[in-house]
């Protein structure tokens, strides 16, 4: 074998192993001789040095002993926990008992069962359920009963001495009929509540019509028809004369106002109303404000109240409302489901599922609270069996699809609760607290706490 110095020049027929095993270890030897040094530990391979590791370590001690000097001498009211608060901000069944302007002053108890609708008047409570009408006295015993075909979905008995005088209008999902009673100033009562059908509103539309709440004026009826979901305004022999409320289509709502129509220069076009959204028929309310000559109709799909002239325009100004579970707003998904009005013009509102009546000024501004989720479930315990004593209302079976009916009866705001069949009556407090202070202008974190709650006088509860 030849010696190193004596290798033979490679030629074409050696083989070919000898010529790549000395060319291997040159290449080898060549990558060798670029690899760097070893480093030593694992932050000497990412670049730090212990010095500056060391500064590193001083500067997160100094850093944490300067936060801690800070923290104990920064005022203690930014540290202090607001349980009370909290709650009033963020709970939509706590209402400050400031704002609670009214005290319940009676309770009837009324054994009628699947009401579905409620009116109230200067003398009397009519309940509609089934297939009938019950009658109660403001004492709370029964004076009469009008026999129905069907179940109702509204009924209203008109004191308006100039339209429908002393008729009670019942209305159905398809028609409104019209009963008269007796001599109304005689002394017998059976007499006064002798009901006769006199006449019958029939709106011919096929399966679409579903009527649920009506209203009267001195010269019409407005009537809500949750199928359509519109507004029909009738005279006194149940001619439509007018109907208002229906979105227009949708290629309306997109057209600019030279599109729509022609205007004047010192004209603009009138705003569009996109119709009513409610979510379940039974919630489509309306209620006619003498005062104001205005309509008030519900819009719960939008968490609002809409307004309209007595013609049928819409009030884009003057309608109002929105969804918060502040009790300024409307909470949930479906709300407000009632509605009535004052004599002053003020519009009272009744949501459903977290229970709150409430009454706001004509410019949407909450005035004052009726009664609030907490009142309405502390009911009398003489009128509720043991077994539904410590029962919620909304815990209990249907009080989702049956929220409370609201009636006004001069200056007292008259419910009725369908799931324990009781009439309750609220007076206004003679000085209410704070009527026109306006909370949803102030941020959420200046809403006032609640001062000491307000003595309510004994209810008188009549058996």
């Amino acid at each position: 074998m030849p010696t190193p110095d004596e290798t033979p020049i490679p030629t074409p027929d050696m083989p070919d192993e000898t010529f790549f095993d000395r060319e291997r270890w040159r290449l080898v030897g060549d990558d060798l001789k670029k690899v760097p040094p070893e480093r030593e530990g694992y932050l000497q391979s990412i670049g730090l040095s212990p010095s500056t590791l060391t500064i590193l370590l001083v500067v997160v001690l100094l850093s944490g002993i300067g936060g801690i000097i800070a923290i104990t001498n920064l005022p203690p009211f930014l540290f202090t926990y607001n349980a009370e608060r909290y709650v009033l901000q963020n709970d939509p069944r706590q209402i400050p008992s400031q704002w609670v302007g009214y005290h319940e002053t009676q309770t009837l108890a009324v054994n009628v069962e699947r009401v579905t609708c409620f009116c109230a008047t200067s003398e009397r409570f009519f309940v509609g359920a089934d297939s009938q009408i019950v009658v109660f006295g403001h004492d709370g015993q029964q004076v009469g009963a009008v026999s129905l075909s069907e179940q109702p979905t509204a009924i209203l008995f008109s004191e308006n001495e100039k339209f429908l005088h002393n008729k009670l209008l019942v209305v159905f999902q398809d028609r409104v009929e019209i009963f008269t009673f007796g001599d109304a100033d005689s002394a017998n009562t059976e007499n006064r509540m002798n009901a006769t059908q006199q006449n019958v509103w029939q709106f011919d539309d096929g399966n679409r019509l579903y009527l649920t709440s009506i209203a009267i004026s001195d010269d019409a009826a407005y009537i809500a028809d949750a199928g359509k979901r519109m507004i029909f305004k009738c005279n006194q022999s149940g001619r439509i004369t007018k109907q208002f409320g229906a979105a227009p289509p949708p290629t309306t709502l997109h057209q600019t106002s030279s599109q729509q129509t022609s205007y004047t220069a010192s004209e603009t076009a009138p705003p569009l109303f996109a119709g009513f959204a409610e979510v379940s028929p039974m919630f489509l309310s309306v209620t006619f404000s003498a005062k104001d000559n205005v309509v008030y109709v519900t819009n719960p799909g939008r968490c609002r109240v809409e307004t309209f002239d007595a013609d049928g325009t819409w009030k884009a100004e003057l309608s109002w409302g929105d969804a918060s579970s502040n009790f300024t707003g409307f909470c949930g998904t479906s709300n407000p489901v009632g509605l009535a009005t004052l004599a002053d013009g003020r519009v009272v509102t009744v949501e459903r599922a977290i229970n709150r009546v409430k009454v706001y000024e004509t410019n949407g501004r909450i005035a004052t609270v009726v009664a609030s989720p907490n009142q309405l479930e502390n009911f009398p315990t003489e009128k509720i069996e043991a077994a539904k004593q410590n029962l919620r209302r909304n815990a209990y079976p249907d009080s989702l699809t049956k929220p409370l009916y609201v009636s006004v009866v001069n200056d007292q705001v008259v419910l009725f609760d369908p799931i324990f069949q009781l009439v309750r009556v609220f007076q206004s407090n003679s000085t209410p607290n704070n009527p026109t202070v306006i909370i949803e202008e102030k941020p959420s974190d200046e809403i006032e706490e609640p001062t000491d709650k307000v003595e309510e006088p004994d209810r008188d509860v009549v058996n």
